[in-house]
């Protein structure tokens, strides 16, 4: 009886010690998810900032990117890096730029996040893009439709047409950059993504710039104009202001390009928008060398100077690259370590398949041995 006793009792305290830890488990699950939801938040505020205040953003997705850390969040640290990509690429930024790209790029290659592995190329393009090396965006842009088939975003196509036509207008391929933004367009266009929809009219408004046909370039910068004002995007804004100006340039209004130039030029000192500020304050000190103001005109170029030199410490100081090759070194390592890994398990499995062989043999050979005796015994019998 005192046995049965004891024996109640302690399954009385196995089940209490159970629940607690059931309930304990559950809190900490529970706790985990609410930090993981509050990090991600943060993360999509960042997002939707990172356009219109850069710095913001980059202030928002450094927090995500500690707090996910903190928690080992993968998903979370992979999509803070990313942000920070972005957001210092609209700051022209290039190192800062490349550097969380890369980062952003280890966490979510071949991984069940496709989306977020196409949006990393597509950013690591568009940088490099920016920074004339069109041999690596390529690169990058070829790795990323051939990603993303898996993808089940509509958006995601376009998103790659978007930035092939980029790649191609930097090649003084026209007519294709063209042919890629109307196929982009007509994926934003049905989706209603006026966001993107303006930065592809800006686009075209470039393009048809650049091919001197001024009524058509004017066009498509008046619509990139209104959708940006509208979506509140500062830092293509600031770019539709400075194609206006070049194209009130050349049909010889000056005054008009100059009002336009001021807006750029305030727009993107607020994003830091370096390299349109050069492009900016090169347009206005030819403006000014053919209205006969030399004095104003000089200053307009120290002032392009002093942001070549700011330009140049932050694409030019070698770091770019040696983030590139230790991204492709670690890529290599990755892809070394998984055919060892492979040869591993291959071996493992030829090992096992060996051992199930042998043991298979012991057994057929102890039936055997089982049958005959079982047939000796019944011939005796």
């Amino acid at each position: 009886m005192n046995y049965k006793l004891l024996l109640f009792t302690c399954l009385q305290y196995l089940q209490k010690y159970i629940l607690f830890v059931f309930l304990f488990a559950t809190s900490a699950f529970a706790q985990i998810k609410n930090d993981s939801l509050y990090i991600h938040q943060l993360n999509e505020k960042a997002v939707n900032v990172y356009l219109y205040k850069p710095d913001s953003g980059i202030t928002i997705a450094n927090q995500t990117l500690r707090l996910a850390t903190d928690q080992k969040l993968k998903y979370e640290i992979g999509y803070s890096q990313y942000i920070l990509s972005k957001a210092n690429w609209a700051k022209a930024n290039y190192r800062l730029s490349t550097q969380h790209g890369f980062e952003a790029l280890k966490i979510f290659e071949n991984s069940i996040y496709i989306d977020e592995w196409v949006n990393c190329l597509l950013s690591l393009a568009r940088t490099f893009i920016d920074l004339r090396n069109t041999t690596v965006a390529r690169e990058f842009l070829t790795k990323a439709i051939s990603v993303a088939h898996k993808s089940s975003n509509t958006n995601t196509p376009a998103d790659i047409y978007r930035e092939f036509s980029l790649l191609l207008l930097n090649q003084h391929q026209y007519d294709s950059a063209l042919l890629y933004c109307d196929k982009a367009l007509v994926i934003y266009e049905k989706e209603k993504d006026t966001l993107t929809t303006s930065i592809v009219y800006g686009r075209k408004a470039r393009i048809y710039y650049e091919l001197k046909d001024y009524t058509r370039s004017l066009y498509y910068n008046k619509k990139s104009l209104i959708l940006d004002k509208l979506v509140n995007n500062r830092r293509a804004l600031g770019v539709s202001y400075f194609i206006a100006a070049q194209i009130a340039d050349k049909t010889n209004k000056q005054d008009s390009a100059i009002y336009f130039l001021t807006k750029s030029l305030k727009l993107n000192e607020a994003v830091g928008n370096i390299g349109t500020l050069i492009k900016s304050h090169e347009l206005m000190a030819d403006i000014y060398i053919q209205k006969g103001k030399p004095d104003i005109a000089t200053s307009e170029l120290k002032l392009v100077s002093q942001l070549k030199d700011t330009l140049y410490n932050l694409e030019k100081n070698g770091q770019i690259q040696e983030m590139q090759s230790i991204y492709e070194l670690e890529t290599k390592d990755k892809t070394i370590k998984l055919l060892e890994q492979e040869n591993v398990i291959t071996n493992q499995r030829r090992a096992s398949d060996r051992l199930l062989l042998i043991y298979l043999l012991i057994c057929i050979a102890l039936l055997s041995a089982l049958i005959l005796v079982f047939w000796r015994i019944r011939i005796i019998q």
